[in-house]
């Protein structure tokens, strides 16, 4: 099979929707995997409901999120876009449309060895936290089902040894 290469600068997140499908329009209510990249990340997600205009008057999700070594947190504050203000969320749209799957982290120079989640709307139960050996001296984590919604003020964060 032929591949093409994705090179993505390290210190980002990526957001992607993993399931393979025909159409974009088959995804929308799939959920969403989040890569951080590098020790320290961040990266911003743009979310509509890809059918109507209603994103002129708002309704979108526009959100930041931060990996500080230790901690990946998603922004409590909306963010605004120039062209059409402030975020004021996505009133109609399925909350299940907003779910994140999985998140890896990729470089990180320690093993983590737990993950504790916690905010306001997610289920603070422990998480399934896998960890590998990376080439070199780095180390990759992977937590599989945080209850964690894009668009909800929560935090994950990181136990090294």
């Amino acid at each position: 099979k032929d591949h093409v290469p994705v090179y993505v600068r390290g210190g980002s997140i990526l957001f992607k929707k993993m399931r393979r499908r025909r159409s974009a329009g088959t995804m929308v209510n799939d959920p969403y995997t989040l890569y951080c990249l590098g020790p320290e990340a961040s990266g911003r997600i743009y979310i509509d409901d890809g059918e109507s205009h209603d994103f002129q008057q708002g309704a979108f999700l526009y959100e930041a999120f931060k990996f500080d070594g230790k901690r990946l947190q998603s922004s409590s504050e909306p963010l605004s876009l120039p062209a059409f203000g402030p975020s004021r969320a996505l009133p109609n749209f399925p909350e299940r449309s907003l779910r994140i799957e999985r998140i890896v982290f990729h470089g990180l120079p320690q093993r983590p060895t737990r993950a504790a989640l916690s905010g306001s709307e997610v289920d603070t139960a422990g998480l399934h936290l896998t960890t590998e050996a990376e080439d070199g001296a780095t180390f990759s984590a992977t937590i599989k089902k945080p209850s964690g919604l894009i668009g909800g003020s929560w935090q994950i964060e990181l136990s090294y040894a």
